[in-house]
């Protein structure tokens, strides 16, 4: 990163940067800034296309939610060498994963600044036309690292909408409301945000699974004694007989990713929802079970009480869509993490998760 950038798109002058090496993304690198007014943020610079959760999050206006820094020509990022840099004020050194901060009132807040995301008001828009290369591409799960072919992100925050099918997930965008006739958000005035809606994902996890084939190595002989290949059968099986089962449902303004290693803590018993890069339109139940029902995260049976006590939720959940959505995610993150040990991208740290979750 070059210091002039910040000056020149955002104004503001480092005067001291460190590069923060946590996090799983292999499209992004991360350095926390101290300006010479003092202020600290945490710099993005992205190889990936999305702007959307910068676009909602700069219009949000929620306790909890970090607004970025708007560019000089008025946008929440800027384009440099091909790559989307943003700048988002840092809120907290505290995690709230494995730390044992999170105290009950701290699950209370989290569900209640889940519900207010949940609760914002938007319309269901489409974007630009995608290439027609027979994948799809806009989805709760990522398909490709590989920046626009332009070199530059989208110039909005109208993103793609996949044209496949969107299994059990509700209509697909500028549809109109769910079949059910229940409202898509709650009345209010819209944020002008357009976002990608959730696709198929059992669809992207099954391709996803030819590009994982272990050769040699640490992996192979973890993926032989851990049988991956039969679980990831198994997976795939149990979450077809799921989505085959799964009805429309209301769609709502997601996080898209709100488990505990994106919530920080801050002095007051509060709590901030961080890295809005998979921001999408979904069932509330896509983000309910990564707050709530990720293996990996250990929630207990109380703190999921604390947390619906915030949450505060009107009406039943689905929880086959929840059963669904985990398996599905379950297998992103064993294709995800075998993909990284493969590139060689942080493979100590994703061989480590991959023990905990194959």
């Amino acid at each position: 990163m070059d210091s002039e950038w910040l000056l020149d798109d955002f104004g503001v002058a480092v005067e001291h940067a460190v590069r923060v090496e946590t996090g799983a993304d292999e499209n992004a690198l991360l350095w926390r800034v101290v300006a010479g007014d003092g202020r600290a943020y945490a710099v993005k610079l992205s190889r990936a296309g999305a702007v959307a959760g910068l676009e909602l999050t700069s219009r949000l206006g929620l306790p909890g939610v970090p607004r970025p820094l708007l560019a000089r020509d008025g946008r929440p990022w800027s384009v440099r060498e091909g790559r989307r840099l943003s700048v988002v004020p840092w809120v907290s050194d505290r995690p709230a994963f494995r730390s044992g901060l999170m105290t009950a009132e701290r699950w209370r807040a989290y569900g209640r600044l889940l519900a207010g995301v949940h609760a914002t008001p938007t319309p269901v828009t489409a974007g630009a036309p995608q290439p027609d290369d027979g994948r799809p591409t806009s989805s709760a799960l990522p398909v490709s690292g590989e920046p626009p072919a332009s070199g530059e992100p989208p110039a909005s925050g109208e993103l793609p909408v996949g044209s496949g099918p969107h299994v059990g997930s509700g209509p697909p965008a500028g549809a109109g409301p769910p079949e059910s006739g229940e409202p898509l958000s709650s009345p209010g005035p819209s944020l002008g945000v357009g976002l990608p809606c959730i696709g198929d994902g059992l669809a992207v996890v099954t391709a996803l699974a030819g590009e994982v084939r272990p050769v040699d190595g640490p992996l192979l002989d973890l993926w032989r004694r851990r049988d991956g290949e039969a679980k990831v059968g198994e997976l795939l099986g149990e979450a077809g007989r799921l989505a085959a089962a799964l009805r429309p449902a209301p769609l709502v303004v997601s996080h898209g990713d709100p488990h505990l290693g994106n919530v920080l803590l801050d002095d007051a018993e509060g709590v901030w929802l961080i890295d809005w890069d998979d921001a999408m339109l979904a069932p509330r139940e896509w983000d309910l079970m990564l707050a709530l029902d990720l293996r990996f995260f250990g929630v207990t049976e109380r703190e999921r009480a604390w947390f619906l006590d915030g949450y505060a939720a009107e009406g039943e959940l689905d929880l086959e869509r929840i059963a669904y959505y985990r398996i599905v995610r379950h297998l992103e993150d064993i294709l995800l993490f075998a993909r990284q040990v493969m590139r060689g991208h942080d493979a100590d740290q994703a061989m480590g998760i991959l023990r905990e979750i194959l």
